[in-house]
This record gives C-alpha cells, structure tokens and sequence, in this order.
C-alpha cells in the first residue's frame, strides 16, 4: 500500500525535467483551433458595444465618424481583449486545466533583472533590425505611426485609453500568444498541423494581393518545422511570433512585435513568469 501511494498520480499536467514548470495539457492542434475561435469571437464581441454607442449617440453604426470617437475605439480594444480571454477561459475550464498554467504565477522579485536585460536586447535588435531594412529597402518606412484607429483622445478619454491600450490588451496578450499559443506549440509540438495552419494563413495574405506576406509566412513556417526538429521552443517560438506580428498588422509594427516576441519568450522561459512578462509589455507600450 505505501509503494502505490508513492506512485505518480494522474495529472493534467506532466512534470518536465524541469522541476520549476509543467508540460501543458491543450494540443498543438486544440491550440490553433481555439485561437482561431478565441480571434473570431473576440471580434464578433466588439457588434455589442458599436451597436450600444450608436443607440447613445444616436448615429448609424456603420457610420465612420461613430467608429473614429476615442471612446467608442478604446472599447472595442477593451472588449476585444476581454473576448480572447473569456474564450481561453472557457476552453479551461471545460478541461479542468488551471489558469495559472497560461503563466498565472506569483511574482519572484530575485529575477526581475530579467525583464530590463530582455528589453535592452530587444531594443538593440530592433534598431539594427530596423537600421538594415531601412538600407536595403527604401521604400520601407521604420516611423510609420501605428494606426490604432483614433487619435487625441482627452479628459476622460485619457484614463480610458489608459485602461484600454495599456492594461487590459497586455494582459490579454500575454496569456493568449504566450501562455496559450507558445505554450501549447512548446509542449505539444505537431508538424504538419503548423504546416497546415501556416499555409491557410499564407493563402489569405495571397488572396489579398498581399505576395510579400504570403511568402514570408510561408517561409517561416518552413523554417520553424525545421528549427522544432532541433528543439521544439525555437520552433514554436519563431511561429508564435509570426502569428503575434501578424496582429499587429503594418510592417514596422509587425517586425517591432515579431522581435518583441521573443524577448517576452526568454522571460517567460527563465521562469520570470506573467507577472514580469506583464511589466517587460509595460515598458514597451
């Protein structure tokens, strides 16, 4: 009897050789499937509030002048973030996954070096990064303004975009490309369902006359399956990465983003878990 109760128990998690984390349940293809829902319907959550402010403001909601006021655009951030999260929550939940397990983990103070080391070697990257692209393509423009889809907002605006830009889509970040997406390519890593999921994503930014795109991704799908076939993190680290800049939209943000990626991925890798990750966000936003 003493012999049995030494043996591992049954766990949703399964202890890597690195005693300080734990190997995540969801697989690589519950990854994908549920990011796209998460995506999908995040952005149907954000009909909710255009439709709310139109009936206060009494305008049309498909007029642009509604969707260009700060505070109807700082909403939909908001509850886009909020949608991405409820939906990982959600999936969870229904297989009795803890939270935490997106990275949900007390602060340790002693590694908080960590997180302005990984930044200062980010913004180094990316000024060379940016400093090469700028040569070799002229045409490319590294001070583009991010269109965050409106502009000067003021008085009460201010503590909203605050809230809107600065804590809630962070948060929401963090644990969905990170704690879920990296997280789950890490553990669980498949080739031919990145493979798959890489080339419908390619097929789109071909389907919108966007080549440059399309081959890029392409391109680095490859070379994540490539690199995973070494060590799965590196691949599923260049991948989430991808997907992270993807969101972001234009191409200086996107390669700003795309870096960022896997400064945030050291972090998380060296146990410096959310709450730092969280911070490392903070100084870059």
């Amino acid at each position: 009897m003493h012999e049995q109760n030494n043996l591992p128990s049954k766990s949703i998690n399964v202890k890597l050789k690195n005693p300080l984390r734990v190997k995540v349940a969801w697989s690589v293809r519950a990854t994908i499937l549920i990011s796209i829902l998460a995506y999908a319907l995040s952005q149907f959550a954000t009909v909710i509030p255009i439709v709310i402010a139109a009936l206060i403001t009494g305008q049309d909601y498909s007029q642009e002048e509604l969707l260009k006021q700060p505070w109807v655009s700082l909403v939909l951030l908001g509850v886009a973030s909020l949608g991405l999260l409820a939906t990982l929550i959600v999936y969870l939940k229904s297989k009795k996954i803890p939270i935490k397990t997106l990275g949900l983990k007390p602060l340790k103070w002693a590694k908080m070096w960590r997180v302005p080391a990984a930044y200062g070697l980010y913004f180094i990257v990316l000024l060379i990064s940016m400093g090469l692209l700028s040569l070799l393509v002229p045409s490319f423009n590294a001070d583009q303004a991010q269109d965050v889809g409106f502009a000067n907002p003021a008085g009460w605006q201010l503590l909203l975009a605050f809230i809107g830009l600065v804590i809630i889509p962070p948060i929401a970040e963090e644990l969905f490309f990170r704690g879920f997406i990296y997280q789950g390519m890490r553990d669980n890593w498949k080739p031919m369902p990145i493979i798959y999921f890489g080339l419908a994503i390619a097929a789109i930014f071909a389907l919108t006359s966007n080549f440059l795109a399309a081959g890029i991704f392409i391109g680095g799908t490859v070379l994540s399956v490539v690199l995973a076939e070494k060590k799965q993190l590196i691949g599923a680290a260049v991948f989430s990465s991808m997907l992270f800049a993807l969101a972001h939209g234009q191409w200086n943000v996107a390669i700003d983003t795309f870096i960022l990626s896997f400064a945030l991925i050291w972090v998380l890798k060296k146990q410096v878990l959310f709450g730092q990750v969280y911070y490392c966000t903070l100084l870059k936003t």
